[in-house]
């Protein structure tokens, strides 16, 4: 399965960039955010060789988390924005926000005995989670159950079931708190989303952000089936949409939205077909079922926290790209590959180490 992962990504790499061949020439900046992936094979490999220290990235990910709270109340407490952004876009603050948060908020469990480092690992999450709501990007919210199951299932094992169940309950109300308070604008976008996705299905009404995106979602699909599934390359959603404008295929409104269709595996389908899709799932499905599988398994420390962090940054990613194309944004593919390559890379060091001293 090693082997198959890496090949993958070679695979997609290549796959992208034959895409992009247009008039005897391929344009290599199609791979640019992917290529950051071949980069990081090396870090794989020398993770895989000699580890990696996890307090590091716990305490990282603990430094960034507070940072991105501390940015995002400057933004909006001070500066007077709508929305915190960073020096990005607030999709990818949000993103960035809440894997930071995750990583501070799994470190909070593997420093549980440690009372001074339980309390900078819980300020770290809750600064981070302040951050994720300022950004207010829907995008990302829909990642946070997913990654709170998996923390409260695996990572607090000293920690009794009905006490879980309390905590898990605990955090749904602090949601439900936040809606209701309409903390920064959280009821306000949460109700549009809803509006404009009853209006599109119900009268065909695209407005709004959720309505144009189920709008590109549509184009989309019926671009895949003239495809037949095997690919428009790489600029075949822009080409097509502005012939589906041409001929009203679509509503008018998408003349504006002819880039990119605001959803990774869409993009990927209508780009490189389902060999595209194919790669894409078993770059990430692959060591995904590796450390899942190890959690059921290993009860050794560092290796069932390595597998905690990778998954969950995984089920982020997961969840990032259903909304966004996240992996053609450099910064959002640098740090999966910079993160998820050397955990994978000490998961399987640590399985090494734990079979040599058995």
């Amino acid at each position: 399965s090693e082997k198959l992962w890496i090949w993958s990504i070679v695979l997609l790499n290549s796959l992208v960039l034959l895409s992009s061949y247009r008039n005897f020439s391929i344009d290599f900046s199609s791979i640019d955010a992917l290529t950051r992936f071949l980069f990081a094979i090396p870090v794989y490999f020398l993770a895989r060789k000699i580890g990696i220290n996890l307090e590091i990235f716990f305490v990282g990910g603990a430094i960034g988390a507070i940072f991105m709270g501390v940015y995002a109340y400057y933004q909006i407490e001070m500066l007077g924005y709508g929305q915190a952004v960073g020096m990005t876009d607030h999709n990818y603050f949000g993103q960035l926000s809440l894997l930071l948060t995750f990583i501070a908020f799994v470190g909070l469990a593997y420093y549980s005995e440690s009372k001074w480092r339980k309390y900078l690992f819980l300020l770290a999450s809750l600064a981070g989670f302040y951050a994720v709501m300022a950004a207010s990007s829907r995008g990302v919210w829909i990642a946070i159950p997913a990654i709170t199951i998996l923390v409260l299932r695996y990572s607090f094992p000293q920690v009794g079931r009905s006490k879980k169940i309390v905590g898990f309950l605990s955090f749904i109300m602090i949601i439900v708190s936040v809606y209701i308070t309409n903390i920064s604008g959280v009821k306000n976008r949460v109700d549009s989303v809803v509006d404009q996705t009853v209006s599109f299905f119900q009268t065909g009404e695209v407005s709004g952000s959720a309505g144009l995106r189920l709008e590109m979602w549509h184009a989309s699909i019926i671009m895949i089936k003239d495809s037949y599934g095997l690919g428009a390359g790489d600029q075949g959603y822009s080409n097509s949409m502005r012939t589906f404008v041409d001929q009203k295929r679509v509503h008018p409104s998408m003349k504006n939205f002819d880039v990119e269709p605001h959803n990774y595996y869409l993009k990927t389908f209508v780009g490189q077909g389902i060999m595209g899709v194919a790669l894409l799932f078993m770059i990430l499905g692959i060591p995904l079922n590796t450390l899942f599988k190890s959690l059921k398994n290993i009860r050794h420390k560092n290796t069932q926290f390595t597998a905690i962090l990778g998954i969950g940054i995984i089920l982020c990613y997961m969840d990032f790209m259903i909304s966004n194309t996240t992996l053609d944004v450099q910064l959002m593919s640098l740090f999966l590959g910079f993160t998820l390559f050397p955990l994978l890379g000490n998961f399987y060091y640590e399985k090494y180490q734990l079979k040599h001293e058995t």
